[in-house]
């Protein structure tokens, strides 16, 4: 009887090891994980260039500074041109023309860069008169400047607003 047990103990065993086949192979492989990213640029905000309430025949007039905020990707050189309406008569060169709300008479102005009169306008390449930045490394994106304006001479009727609308492009 223990020889029987034996025998069967060993047939078991011997049953099992070939019912499961051990795994001893494997296969590999890889893939990649991926991502492009693009520069970006978004103009933020714009606050009105604003030359307040001033005489008929005022001269030599300066505006209350306005601004134009722009957030761009980390490390994108960019340019911000600013383009007075061409409804009004306005140019590249950063010139322009606010007109009458009740009339067709209109009142010049200049828009720049800084206070000694660098102008901004619209015009990119050689001669150009665009702002240039570039975020660089900065933590924080939004990127703030300042809009100066200059009436040189008005002398116009009637007394009432007059306003005109500068585009902004951002080109990056």
């Amino acid at each position: 009887m223990k020889i029987q047990l034996a025998l069967a103990a060993i047939l078991a065993t011997a049953a099992a090891s070939i019912a499961a086949p051990a795994l001893a192979a494997t296969a590999t492989g890889q893939f990649n994980v991926k991502l492009t990213v693009t520069s970006t640029c978004s103009v933020v905000s714009t606050t009105d260039l604003d030359f307040g309430s001033q005489a008929s025949t005022a001269t030599n007039v300066t505006a209350n500074n306005g601004s134009v905020t722009v957030a761009c990707s980390k490390n994108t050189p960019y340019t911000i041109g600013l383009l007075p309406s061409a409804a009004n008569g306005g140019t590249t060169n950063g010139t322009g023309f606010m007109k009458s709300a009740t009339t067709s008479e209109t009142v010049a102005y200049s828009l720049f860069q800084d206070a000694a009169s660098t102008v901004w306008g619209n015009t990119t390449g050689t001669g150009g008169n665009v702002k240039s930045g570039n975020r660089g490394s900065a933590a924080t994106a939004n990127q703030t400047y300042t809009v100066y304006g200059k009436i040189a001479s008005m002398d116009v009727t009637p007394a009432t607003d007059y306003k005109d609308v500068v585009a902004v492009t951002v080109t990056y």
